[in-house]
């Protein structure tokens, strides 16, 4: 699955570059806290890095972040999107980032979406969640189970 990293080097997390991954990949999903351009750019670098079929994005964006630029840049992948929303008040309407994407749908419900990117995928494609700190901190706490507090 990896090119140029084993294993253990990716379920390290560092924080500090927004990436991070839990028991290799939890549940088969890369969460990256990317949100904003530059975030956005190593992301698109971290994963030109790693071998897969297809690559599915669940992606959310707060509306006072750079989403043009962020959007623009991260279709650029040749991705399925799933553009969804947390439940956050800063949080951007999907339908209203549709314009960025070429292969998307929009699933508002977060849980529905990251349940969605696991039904599409296929046993060598990517799932990544990016876009957001909380739609990371949002699916993290639904997969391992956890209440938010």
């Amino acid at each position: 699955f990896f090119k140029q990293k084993t294993a253990y080097e990716i379920y390290q997390c560092d924080w500090s570059s927004d990436v991070c991954s839990s028991d290799l990949f939890k549940e088969g999903i890369l969460f990256d806290c990317a949100h904003n351009p530059d975030g956005i750019k190593a992301l698109i670098d971290s994963i030109s890095k790693l071998d897969y079929k297809k690559l599915i994005i669940v992606f959310d964006v707060m509306k006072d972040k750079d989403y043009e630029s962020m959007s623009k840049l991260i279709n650029k992948l040749n991705a399925k999107f799933i553009l969804t929303k947390v439940n956050v008040s800063r949080a951007k309407d999907p339908s209203e980032l549709k314009e960025y994407f070429d292969d998307y749908e929009i699933i508002y419900d977060v849980k529905e979406a990251v349940n969605h990117a696991k039904y599409i995928a296929n046993e060598n494609d990517l799932v990544i969640v990016a876009g957001s700190i909380f739609l990371v901190g949002e699916i993290y706490s639904f997969l391992n189970h956890l209440t938010p507090k």
